[in-house]
């Protein structure tokens, strides 16, 4: 167990505290990277527009490229959405293990 070692309540709510404080920042910094990725897309969609303006490119092109850009969102969606899942779990877990444990110190207190 992940708290096993803390024999001292104070202790243990710190380092707990510590560990949500990881994984919600796990889990801002991933939605950040989505956000940047998603802000990537658009500012690639809008230089495809321009050369296709300036070099005449087909419709068929525009049609491409936006399933091109699609599929790459739909990609990162996923593994942002798999990657909070498993952060989230972890917080779960972790909230277990951090009650377990605290049960077992206010025993033997």
């Amino acid at each position: 167990m992940i708290f096993s070692n803390y024999k001292n309540i104070n202790k243990l709510e710190v380092a707990y505290d510590e560990e949500k404080k990881r994984i919600n920042k796990a889990i801002e910094d991933l939605r950040e990277v989505k956000y940047q990725q998603r802000k990537e897309n658009e500012r690639s969609y809008e230089l495809f527009l321009y050369l296709k303006n300036k070099m005449n490119y087909s419709d068929e092109a525009d049609q491409k490229m936006l399933r091109i850009i699609e599929e790459h969102d739909q990609q990162i969606q996923e593994i942002v959405r798999q990657k909070e899942m498993e952060f989230e779990n972890e917080k779960h877990e972790l909230k277990i293990a951090y009650m377990h444990q605290h049960e077992k110190l206010s025993e033997v207190e």
